[in-house]
């Protein structure tokens, strides 16, 4: 395999490229991750993010043999709050926001207790579009924000308010961001995590994670931004979705929100400083039929831009 943008003041992400036309099928890709595992970590957590490109990787199937080659432990997307459908046993479609809709950029069920140390893209049609998947620097998030405003967010820490309906209402249900209808299986998950719940008389669920605002990188030691503070801010909303559904249900009560520790709530001023730092720092790149992009989604915030036409992505975690 050819390894291009290895360097690190090279711009993100880095490339990898069958060397020759025997090289470019999924089969080939897939053993080189099981053998040059040391090889392409190491380049992982210099540049948070390598893109296969070049290889044959058709559909849902490839993905997951991918997503197996590249971690032991594949992870379904239990608890997550992006509207997403489960296509096979660990991969899933990538974020069903409407088209027109900008998804700003986030570390992977950071507001969790736990979260995928890596996801992987799989792009079977890129958009007409737009619709390319935007990737930051959490390194670089940390030292460009305003040491006052991460000093801020490191002493007070966050809550994430989340309310799932019962099957009718604004936002997911329980049923599908757990991906079961019992709610025992739900309440253990929960309680064995130290998570805060309670159900309500309509058969909600609400559920208040505490978590810091940034994190130790466990291999490489860094202190990284991250966080979805902006990205569960009511400022996310657009106006008109904002001012209807405060007309519906308290903010409490959104299908998400985001609190200082304490319960104070975060400047509009601070969410707009820190939405605003990580797109003008983010790598745009127009996605190509096949591609593979890995992330440490640790060190590597990713997004979605609006698109026009079809796309069809995938999304597996490890």
């Amino acid at each position: 395999m050819k390894i291009v943008s290895r360097g690190v003041d090279d711009p993100l992400p880095a490339t990898v490229t069958p060397v020759t036309s025997a090289d470019q099928d999924s089969a080939s890709l897939i053993a080189w991750l099981k053998d040059a595992h040391a090889e392409w970590s190491d380049l992982l957590l210099g540049k948070g993010s390598i893109l296969f490109r070049g290889f044959d990787v058709r559909g849902t199937a490839d993905l997951e043999r991918i997503i197996r080659a590249i971690g032991p432990r594949p992870l379904g997307y239990v608890g997550g709050n992006s509207p997403r459908t489960r296509v096979s046993d660990k991969v899933y479609t990538s974020t069903e926001y409407p088209a027109d809709q900008r998804i700003t950029l986030h570390n992977e069920l950071s507001y969790a207790q736990s979260w995928p140390m890596r996801i992987v893209f799989c792009c079977e049609t890129p958009a007409a579009s737009g619709g390319e998947t935007p990737i930051a620097d959490s390194r670089v998030a940390m030292r460009l924000l305003p040491k006052a405003l991460v000093e801020r967010f490191e002493a007070k820490g966050l809550i994430y308010l989340q309310t799932l309906h019962g099957g009718t209402g604004i936002g997911r249900s329980w049923q599908a961001s757990f991906e079961t209808t019992d709610r025992s299986v739900v309440e253990q998950l929960l309680s064995r995590n130290g998570v805060e719940f309670e159900w309500t008389k309509l058969d909600s669920l609400k559920i208040r994670y505490h978590r810091k605002a940034t994190e130790v990188h466990p291999v490489t030691g860094q202190i990284l931004w991250f966080n979805q503070a902006d990205q569960w801010h009511p400022s996310n909303l657009d106006a008109e979705t904002r001012r209807m559904m405060e007309m519906v249900v308290a903010a409490e009560d959104f299908p998400h929100n985001v609190t200082f520790g304490d319960g104070g709530s975060i400047p509009e001023e601070d969410i707009a400083t820190i939405r605003d730092t990580l797109w003008e720092n983010a790598v745009v790149s127009p996605w190509q039929r096949h591609d593979v992009l890995l992330l440490d989604n640790m060190l590597v915030a990713h997004g979605r831009r609006p698109y026009k036409g079809q796309r069809k992505v995938y999304v597996a975690m490890a």
